[in-house]
């Protein structure tokens, strides 16, 4: 009998240590995102951010500040935030769902699918890995261009006089013609729109009904009001001929369901949690930078404590330079690494970032554009702080 009390005893003290352990892991969790948010919004005057973190098998949702600060319309679960170039990785998912039902091939060449004859040895893998040699963008062809005649015809004519300046597979150049072209592609081969495309092979099935490269009059109310980094506020505008890289809107109530699903945590539909194990594979090797390409997202494999350093000190959104990179014979997933991606428009910062093997990620949506690295290092700083 004596035995058993004390048994009963001790289980008592571990569960009652297990939780006073829980609630000191969530307090710290929920200090270090305040203030390093706080810090950031400050430095960078960005008037609202939503913030989520998957950790210790919890998800968490913070807002800051103000989605629309004339109407004092506070940021909510409900806020829609342009992501830009996070979109990339739905693009990239697309890709990887038509390969796995064969659907397309990963190295059928883009002008079997988008009939610009100039590209004939591009691969669709090529595309959504940067690797190219496509440029970043088009001269007179914002990244937002509208769908019209004038715009469609520049498209077109650069494609026609177009040189590749390396033999496509040899570097990395960051590209958002190349993710356009890409989404084009996948477009034409379903004989679809690509809003319609996304609706109904990844958000939908997901359950992020109130997000899209368009979105429904009803939900344009819940856009959040975008600055520049001067501080003027943007229109938003539909999503355009160059949609596959950068149009996507999501409120952090749907981009909960994208993070988890991203992380594997949450059953999803097989054909999509196959699908994003085969877009977060690296394809590509950038050995100087000691990551890899995926399908819209950037690998760093987390072997070393210079990664670490070099991941929370990033110096500034974009470098434009072309990087050697070697074809990964045979690409295997690597589930111990920062697997990730950011996002701007002209009114809004985003950054997305996973560990899959210690299950925590965290995303990050700015309702101002600025151009430093402040987002994805303190981001990582999160991250590898929740991770130890």
């Amino acid at each position: 009998m004596i035995k058993k009390i004390i048994i009963c005893a001790l289980f008592i003290m571990y569960i009652a240590g297990s939780s006073v352990s829980a609630l000191d892991s969530l307090a710290y969790q929920n200090q270090l995102v305040n203030h390093e948010i706080q810090a950031v919004m400050v430095k960078d005057k960005i008037p609202g951010v939503a913030v989520l973190l998957y950790a210790n098998n919890k998800m968490s949702a913070y807002y800051f500040g103000d989605a629309n600060p004339k109407k004092h319309v506070k940021v909510s679960e409900n806020t829609l935030f342009e992501i830009g170039s996070i979109t990339k990785t739905f693009t990239g998912l697309l890709l990887s769902e038509d390969a796995l039902e064969n659907k397309m091939s990963l190295n059928e060449k883009v002008n079997k699918s988008v009939h610009f004859s100039n590209l004939p040895n591009i691969t669709l893998q090529e595309l959504a890995t940067h690797t190219s040699s496509l440029p970043f963008g088009v001269d007179g062809l914002p990244y937002n261009a509208s769908v019209t005649e004038k715009n469609i015809k520049k498209l077109n004519r650069f494609l026609d006089n177009w040189t590749p300046a390396f033999a496509p597979g040899t570097k990395m150049f960051y590209s958002n013609i190349g993710f356009s072209l890409l989404g084009m592609a996948l477009a034409e081969n379903a004989k679809t729109t690509l809003p319609a495309m996304m609706k109904n092979n990844i958000l939908n099935p997901l359950g992020m009904y109130h997000s899209g490269l368009d979105i429904t009059p009803a939900d344009q109310n819940n856009l959040a009001i975008g600055f520049t980094e001067k501080g003027n506020p943007v229109s938003h505008l539909p999503s355009g001929l160059l949609a596959g890289s950068w149009a996507m809107k999501v409120s952090p109530k749907d981009m909960k369901i994208y993070l988890e699903a991203a992380l594997g945590v949450t059953p999803i539909p097989e054909k999509i949690r196959k699908a994003i194990i085969i877009s977060q594979t690296g394809y590509y090797i950038m050995p100087k930078q000691n990551s890899l390409l995926g399908f819209g997202w950037e690998i760093t494999p987390l072997d070393n404590s210079s990664v670490i350093k070099k991941l929370t000190n990033n110096p500034a959104h974009y470098t434009f330079a072309a990087y050697e990179v070697k074809r990964v014979k045979v690409p295997v997933f690597n589930p111990h690494s920062l697997v990730a991606k950011s996002g701007a428009t002209d009114g809004f910062r985003s950054y997305i970032a996973i560990i899959p093997d210690k299950k925590t990620g965290i995303v990050i949506m700015a309702n101002r554009y600025f151009g430093s690295g402040d987002l994805p290092n303190l981001a990582n700083k999160i991250l590898f702080q929740m991770t130890k």
